[in-house]
């Protein structure tokens, strides 16, 4: 798991930038289908089905706050974001944490964006203005904007 340092964390704990490899790697042993990552936040594995024994096929790794699924881990690499229509403090502290390197949800005058933060552009590297559904690609690009 890559964790991010000090510097920039959430107010509600440590950073765990996540792609489908390590959601995968999360849910082995008896949280093979289910996890709990932080106060009503889980990892669920969606769309499997049992191929042998205790092996899986999955379709998709969701994490979910509060019962809404926020975003969702493909096994192309695929990151797709969605607020839920609850575009509140946890669920932008949520998707900042566990959303793929190098991006942030960033908020200026009420509206989320969707920003790249990369030396040395930082904050000021390209934004997209969020929507429900924004994917993010294996190679770190937005490609339905």
């Amino acid at each position: 798991m890559l964790i991010a340092p000090n510097v920039g964390r959430s107010p509600f704990g440590r950073e765990i930038k996540m792609d489908y490899n390590e959601a995968n790697k999360l849910l082995q042993g008896r949280n093979l289908l289910r996890r709990k990552l932080c106060n009503n936040t889980y990892l669920e594995r969606w769309g499997h089905s049992i191929l042998e024994g205790q092996s899986y096929e999955t379709i998709s790794i969701g994490l979910r706050l509060h019962g809404h699924e926020i975003m969702t881990f493909l096994p192309n690499g695929d990151t797709r974001l969605d607020s839920c229509g609850w575009r509140s403090v946890t669920t932008k502290d949520r998707l900042n944490r566990y959303m793929p390197r190098p991006f942030r949800i960033t908020q200026k005058h009420w509206i989320w964006y969707l920003t790249r933060v990369e030396p040395p552009t930082y904050w000021d590297g390209p934004r997209w203005e969020f929507f429900n559904g924004i994917t993010i690609n294996d190679v770190g690009e937005v490609v339905n904007d």
